[in-house]
């Protein structure tokens, strides 16, 4: 299957990448690379914004709406993955010295708070709890995997269930509003939401990794979520995106884009090298 079927999202999904360079400071960018020179995207580290453009897509065309909330969502991504990157202990204190806080935290919150701008722009106020539960299903969820790490005495359920909060939470819910915005019907927003629970918790396995067999359950589940939904070229793409992911090179970055694409931004046309 060729990869040219990605190119309808380059132009949202560049505009997005550069909105996020544009808030993390150069350090940062280095350490949570959304995308490479070479003209491809890291699939992991910019799912939630690729499965909002993805569904838009697949009901038609992204529009204002889906534009802000793809990048609500990827905010949120980024912003998590900043806060992964914060030591264990996270408070410093020598010599008496006072307890400081990372860079890193008070950079992941500022995305946070970025994100809850771009979903008022975006006139998604509706969805502002929705939002803010998730980010505490997030959190909450990396909390319990962190405790369960050294703990030899837990169940299987108990750390799926961790990883179901901490990773499949936010690709869920972009698919889930994505489809509402869309006009998509119930079932097919049941069925977009467990698209994106399936890509969440695939991409996931970058920092803890399930069986095998486990990944190929999930797998399944996506690919038969994706049977109940709109055929064409997006419904091909996103059954390509779970295949991609659930492969063993968790780390190999998906090439989606390619070089010297013109995007518009703010009503002026840029040349973008992604």
């Amino acid at each position: 299957m060729s990869w040219n079927i990605w190119e309808s999202l380059l132009p949202e999904l560049s505009e997005v990448n550069l909105r996020l360079k544009d808030r993390i400071p150069h350090p940062l960018n280095n350490s949570i690379p959304m995308a490479s020179k070479k003209g491809s995207y890291n699939a992991q580290r910019m799912l939630p914004a690729i499965l909002v453009l993805l569904t838009s897509k697949m009901y038609g065309q992204v529009d204002r709406k889906a534009h802000y909330l793809a990048c609500t969502v990827q905010f949120v991504q980024a912003g998590t993955d900043i806060h992964r990157m914060v030591p264990e202990e996270n408070w410093s204190r020598q010599l008496g010295e006072k307890d400081t806080i990372p860079s890193s935290v008070l950079m992941g919150d500022l995305l946070y708070a970025q994100a809850v701008d771009y979903l008022c722009e975006g006139h998604l106020f509706a969805y502002l709890e929705a939002l803010s539960q998730a980010l505490c299903y997030i959190h909450e969820g990396a909390v319990i995997r962190k405790e369960f790490a050294d703990n030899a005495f837990v169940s299987d359920e108990q750390v799926e269930k961790a990883k179901e909060l901490e990773f499949a939470t936010l690709p869920a819910l972009s698919c889930r509003i994505t489809a509402e915005i869309s006009g998509a019907s119930p079932q097919e927003i049941r069925s977009l939401e467990q698209v994106g629970r399936v890509a969440g918790l695939l991409a996931g396995q970058s920092t803890t990794s399930s069986s095998m067999l486990q990944c190929n359950i999930w797998l399944k589940q996506g690919l038969e979520a994706l049977e109940k939904l709109p055929t064409g070229i997006m419904n091909d793409s996103a059954q390509l995106l779970l295949t991609q992911l659930a492969g063993v090179s968790w780390n190999e970055r998906m090439p989606l884009a390619v070089e010297g694409k013109s995007v518009a931004i703010a009503g002026k046309t840029k040349k973008v090298v992604v």
